[in-house]
């Protein structure tokens, strides 16, 4: 079922040797491994990455899945430049991050190579109505192809989004976004300071979306 569980549980073993309280959760994930060796069903990453383990891991995390791929998976921040982040799975799999747009994946297969913004990530809790994006891909002959869209977006404030995390009141961001052969629409869920804590973005038409939520910032 979820295919990138293991290495995360793994290093929630890791991580969870402390407190009385993350005692209990590492008792949780024990089990979910068991699971895993046992032939039986994987548990839903959500169910162990609850708000009381989250607020004792100690660095950042993101909690990521793939309903096209049927993966669910965390992921670390491994490299930061600015407001440009990479985050990366125990399996090799990263996700480039730029003021919470996703930009490019690695080790997908399909991946999206690279994304110009065009005019909205200064503006997108502002006043910026519509934008052109432009994403990148390698063909099976490695040749690199572009693919453009033309992006219109809405803005509701206080919606309630709820993560991993817990409950936000955040403005939802829709983008809506056409090209000549395919579409899609993004959503983003921004709470008060800024910070996109919950997010679903076309990745690519061989991946489909991605759900990311951010589980513990720095």
């Amino acid at each position: 079922m979820t295919r990138s569980l293991f290495p995360l549980l793994c290093v929630l073993l890791l991580s969870a040797c402390g407190s009385d309280s993350e005692g209990r959760t590492y008792a949780t994930v024990r089990q979910a491994v068991g699971a895993l060796f046992a032939g039986q069903e994987r548990p839903d990453l959500r169910q162990t990455l609850t708000p009381a383990f989250i607020a004792g891991f100690g660095q950042p995390l993101l909690f990521v899945e793939l309903p096209d791929r049927d993966v669910q998976a965390g992921a670390l921040l491994a490299q930061q430049n600015g407001p440009r982040q990479i985050w990366a799975t125990q399996d090799g799999i990263t996700l480039t991050l730029l003021g919470g747009f996703l930009t490019e994946t690695r080790g997908l297969g399909g991946d999206l190579m690279s994304t110009d913004l065009g005019d909205i990530a200064p503006d997108f809790g502002g006043q910026t109505d519509s934008s052109v994006r432009i994403h990148r891909y390698l063909t099976g002959d490695d040749r690199l192809v572009a693919m453009a869209f033309v992006c219109n977006y809405a803005r509701v404030p206080g919606v309630s989004a709820t993560t991993v995390a817990g409950q936000f009141d955040t403005l939802r961001v829709s983008e809506t976004c056409s090209g000549p052969e395919i579409g899609f629409e993004n959503l983003y869920w921004i709470n008060g300071a800024g910070v996109t804590v919950k997010s679903v973005q076309w990745i690519g038409p061989n991946v489909g979306y991605a759900h990311i939520e951010l589980a513990r910032g720095q």
